[in-house]
């Protein structure tokens, strides 16, 4: 896919019908493809740690045409109201563009996500060298199956980092991170990471919707 990889990541707390059926949402993920411009594709799911946390990622040809539904007094109401009644309090929303294309991360069994913030934003620089290192080990790493990231673009949320790494399965991840018997360079560059960012990182078995 050519050009910017902007994807709208959420993370919100589910009520039991998600839980029980993620297809409850699909109503509203029906309605933006019929409103909106510029939408590439949907997945979705919930958290692998914990059910009560639910994930959507958009991916979009640019920011503006999320923006632009977003502005639009007439259209996004409506969505609002699909969406809701599915949420059992606020939803956390940042956009990110990514360095790649992050779908194959998205299709694989196990998806690691990982929200990446520094300590301090004298520390940026270097956490963000670290993700290019980071993303040279996973890529080396047995069982993984892809890996993209990249940083929020909105006013505010540019010291958010978003990593997602496709896994042949959550158990495969921790594996490979273990400091005794893990894939040594990457278990070297994590815990650099950890010296200079917060990392919370947790694992999701995604969903594409399809209209």
């Amino acid at each position: 896919m050519p050009g910017p990889h902007v994807v709208e990541v959420c993370l919100f707390p589910a009520k039991e019908g998600y839980q029980n059926d993620p297809k409850v949402m699909h109503d509203a993920f029906s309605y933006i493809y019929k409103v909106a411009t510029g939408l590439n594709y949907i997945y979705h799911g919930f958290q692998t740690e914990d059910k009560n946390n639910g994930y959507f990622f958009l991916s979009w040809a640019t920011y503006q045409d999320h923006k632009k539904l977003m502005d639009d007094t007439e259209l996004y109401p409506p969505l609002i109201s699909k969406i809701v009644p599915h949420l059992a309090g606020p939803l956390d929303m940042v956009h990110v563009e990514f360095k790649t294309d992050p779908l194959k991360s998205f299709k694989a069994p196990a998806t690691e996500i990982a929200i990446i913030k520094p300590k301090s934003p004298e520390q940026k620089a270097q956490v963000l060298e670290l993700m290019k290192e980071l993303e040279k080990r996973l890529n080396e790493a047995p069982y993984e199956q892809s890996c993209a990231w990249g940083q929020g673009i909105e006013e505010g949320k540019q010291d958010t980092i978003v990593l997602v790494v496709g896994w042949d399965s959550v158990q495969d991840h921790w594996d490979q991170v273990d400091q005794s018997k893990g894939y040594q360079p990457l278990v070297s560059v994590v815990q650099k990471a950890f010296q200079v960012a917060d990392l919370d990182v947790k694992h999701a078995r995604l969903i594409r919707y399809s209209p």
